[in-house]
C-alpha cells in the first residue's frame, strides 16, 4: 500500500504490484502499475522519508528505453535462469536495436558457455552478475580490471497493454507464463542496462565490451576485414575461422546487407551456420535449431529472422558478410 499525492494534487492510496523509481516528471517520483489495470498507471510523489525506504527494501530498476506505444512495467519471473547448459537457441533479441550485445551471448553461449554459467549467481528474486565494469557501450573494460558484482531483481521489462503483459527486450516471444525456459539472457541484457545507466543506451552498443566484460580478450589478428580492398584469400580465411572454431573463441559478424550483428555458429569444412538474435519462436523453432535450413532454400533471409539460423556455404558467406570478430580466454 501506498500513499501520496498525484500530479493533480489529490491524495491517492493504491495498492501495487510494482514500483519503478524513474527521474520523470520530477525526482522522487514513482510510477505505479497494477496487475489488473488493463493499460497504463499512474505516477504518485512520495515523501523524501518514504522514497529513502523504498529504495532500502530493493534494487532501483534501469530505465526501459521511452517509447509511445507500449505500457511499460516490471514482471517478476520465477523462472530458473539456467536449463542446463546456455545455449544460443536461449537468446531471443526484442524491441531495442542491441543485436551486437544479443549476438555476443549468443556467441559466448556456443563456445564458452561457463563463462556465463560462473557470472551468474542467485535468483529468482536477485541475482549478481559479475561483470568487468565497461565505461561505456562503446569503450571496453581495461583487460587489468577486476570484476564487480552488479545487483538486478528478477524483475523483466513488459508491455502491460496486452491482455497477458508481453517481454519488451531479450527474451521476446516467450509466453510470460511459461515457467520453462530459461531467463539467462534477460539478466545479462539487464546487467548492461544497470552498468550503463538504462536499456535505451544498449542500441548501438558494441560488442566487444560485452566479450570483455566477461572475461574475454580481442587479439588484434583476430579481426577479419571483408570489404574495403581487403578481401580475404578464401583458402586462408576459411582456415583461420575453423582455427578459431576449433579453439572454442565466440564470433560474430556482420552482413553487408544492412547493419545488423549475427552470431557465428558453427564452421565446418562445407561451411558457417549464422544466427540471426532476434530469430523469432515459431512452431519448428528448435528444429531449425538443430537442423539450420541451407541459405539458397531462404529467400529473402536478410529481412525474415524467422528462418535463421542458417547454413552458408564458403562462397556465399564471403560474399554476404563484412565482418567476422572473434575473441579467446586470456593466456
Amino acid at each position: 500500500m501506498i500513499k501520496g499525492q498525484s500530479l493533480s494534487g489529490a491524495p491517492v492510496e493504491l495498492t501495487v504490484s510494482e514500483i519503478i523509481v524513474v527521474d520523470k516528471p520530477k525526482p522522487g517520483c514513482v510510477r505505479v502499475v497494477k496487475q489488473d489495470w488493463a493499460t497504463a498507471g499512474t505516477t504518485v510523489q512520495l515523501a523524501d522519508e518514504d522514497l529513502v525506504a523504498l529504495l532500502k527494501e530493493g534494487i532501483p530498476e534501469p530505465m526501459v528505453a521511452e517509447t509511445e506505444t507500449v505500457a511499460s512495467g516490471f514482471l517478476p519471473l520465477t523462472n530458473a535462469p539456467f536449463s542446463g547448459t546456455p545455449l544460443p537457441s536461449d537468446v531471443n533479441q526484442g524491441l531495442i536495436g542491441d543485436c551486437r550485445v544479443i549476438s555476443a551471448l549468443q556467441a559466448i553461449a556456443v563456445a564458452q558457455p561457463a563463462l556465463l554459467t560462473s557470472a551468474l549467481s542467485g535468483g529468482p528474486d536477485t541475482y549478481g552478475v559479475a561483470l568487468k565494469r565497461a565505461p561505456a557501450p562503446d569503450k571496453a573494460p581495461a583487460s587489468s580490471q577486476r570484476p564487480e558484482v552488479f545487483r538486478v531483481s528478477g524483475a523483466l521489462p513488459v508491455n502491460r497493454l496486452p491482455k497477458e503483459p508481453e517481454l519488451l527486450y531479450c527474451l521476446r516471444g516467450n509466453d510470460t507464463k511459461d515457467t520453462s525456459f530459461p531467463v539467462w539472457p534477460a539478466i545479462f541484457e539487464k546487467a548492461f542496462a544497470v552498468m550503463w545507466g538504462g536499456y535505451g543506451k544498449l542500441a548501438g552498443a558494441l560488442e566487444e565490451p560485452v566479450m570483455l566484460a566477461l572475461g574475454l580478450t580481442s587479439p588484434l589478428s583476430s579481426k577479419i576485414q571483408l570489404l574495403n580492398n581487403a578481401k580475404p584469400d578464401p583458402a586462408a580465411w576459411r582456415e583461420k575461422m575453423m582455427r578459431f572454431h576449433a579453439e572454442n573463441m565466440p564470433m560474430t559478424t556482420t552482413i553487408q546487407d544492412k547493419r545488423h550483428n549475427y552470431a557465428i555458429i558453427r564452421v565446418s569444412e562445407d561451411g558457417v551456420v549464422v544466427s540471426d538474435p532476434n530469430t523469432r519462436r515459431t512452431g519448428d523453432f528448435l528444429a531449425r535449431w538443430a537442423t539450420p535450413r541451407h541459405v539458397s532454400t531462404a529467400p529473402g533471409f536478410v529481412a525474415d529472422s524467422e528462418v535463421w539460423p542458417l547454413f552458408f556455404p564458403w562462397d556465399t558467406f564471403f560474399d554476404r558478410f563484412m565482418w567476422v570478430y572473434a575473441y579467446s580466454l586470456p593466456t
